[in-house]
């Protein structure tokens, strides 16, 4: 396959020197800025929804990461013919969901009921990298997330690149804070959101979401192909990683107006015609006829595929003890009238603190189901 190369980025500024005034423009912290950023032959583009007021602190969040990481799948096929794809949101709690198992499971159908599955893209978050672009020594004032090293079930811990690299598969990566301050150390590592994919990934982009209380960058990128019958499609992904609580005095935010503003600024960049999922953890602390974030997001939204619209016994939450019904994990879907959607339910956590969404997507109007003999 191709080798996954991590090399330090070129920054393509649209702002004059004299715009920026004094700030730097750190490669890891390109979307503090509106801007392009180049790995290898990928620009990426990178939106800042977050204020100008938050610079220096998302700058101090910033300087503990390191660059993105854009990766072509190793089997790249241009005009890829497709009816159908599977779609995967889950948080994988950095490192403690078994990434390499799910993916093996996905395959063999053990996850789709014995209907094996050969084209898929998962959007995590929470992934975890290790590579030498992540700064070994950080400065005294930056600013990290709380250290997360537990291990799969199977006692194993891989991270982002190696999954790609052992799948074949395409990887978008934008780090959003570091793991731990994890200094001195030879295997310093950072975490954020990631897309993996059969499919070639393209348009990548990253928009740096409002600052509440940690950095959250959210990333989208566009898969494409054609149809048996010769119709091409294009699908918007958007994956996403809302705050779940805000700090100090400003704590009431966190129940639902933090959130409501980093969806808010989100949305406003995606076009209303735009054909597009937007998934991820929302991190809402109530059901949705409570949550503001979720009745924004179902009028932004033509259709909505929630897990706790079918059966309860088996919705796929991240349960709380003061909060039993919390529902933070959500797939939104914007898809024309002839594509049909279909839920899988995964009973199995593998080793991380939520559960898999799984969803099939036809681009024709039969229905995803295997058919009868």
């Amino acid at each position: 396959m191709n080798s996954l190369r991590c090399r330090k980025i070129q920054s393509s500024n649209m702002f004059s020197q004299s715009q920026l005034g004094e700030k730097r423009n750190y490669p890891s912290c390109q979307g503090l800025i509106e801007g392009q950023v180049r790995i290898d032959d990928q620009v990426i583009v990178w939106k800042n929804q977050a204020s100008d007021d938050d610079y220096d602190n998302l700058l101090s969040w910033c300087q503990a990461v390191g660059s993105p990481v854009f990766v072509k799948p190793s089997e790249t096929e241009k005009n890829l013919t497709i009816d159908r794809l599977t779609l995967v949101s889950w948080n994988v709690h950095v490192g403690s969901g078994d990434i390499d198992q799910f993916i093996k499971d996905l395959q063999k159908g053990q996850l789709t009921d014995g209907d094996p599955v050969e084209h898929f893209v998962i959007l995590l978050q929470e992934a975890y990298r290790q590579d030498s672009s992540v700064p070994v020594n950080i400065p005294p004032y930056a600013k990290v997330g709380n250290s997360i090293h537990i291990t799969t079930p199977r006692g194993s811990r891989v991270d982002i690149i190696t999954i790609a690299r052992k799948h074949g598969l395409g990887l978008f990566y934008v780090p959003s804070m570091r793991n731990g301050r994890q200094e001195n150390t030879n295997v310093p590592e950072d975490r954020g959101n990631a897309i993996l994919s059969t499919f070639p990934i393209s348009r990548p982009m990253a928009v740096e979401l409002p600052l509440e209380r940690q950095r959250r960058t959210a990333i989208a990128a566009n898969i494409e192909g054609v149809t048996k019958n010769n119709i091409s499609w294009i699908l918007q992904l958007i994956n996403v990683h809302l705050e779940n609580r805000t700090s100090g005095l400003m704590f009431v935010r966190g129940f639902s107006i933090a959130r409501l503003n980093q969806i808010t600024a989100l949305l406003k960049i995606l076009p209303e015609e735009k054909i597009a999922v937007i998934a991820g953890d929302f991190n809402t602390w109530f059901r949705e006829a409570r949550e503001p974030t979720i009745k924004h997001m179902e009028t932004f939204f033509n259709q909505l595929e929630i897990a706790s619209k079918f059966d309860g016994a088996k919705i796929p939450r991240k349960r709380y003890a003061l909060f039993p019904d919390r529902l933070v994990d959500y797939l939104f879907f914007r898809v024309p009238e002839n594509w049909h959607t279909e839920k899988d339910y995964v009973n199995d956590h593998y080793g991380s603190d939520h559960y898999p969404l799984i969803t099939k997507i036809s681009f024709t109007n039969n229905r995803v189901k295997k058919e009868s003999n």
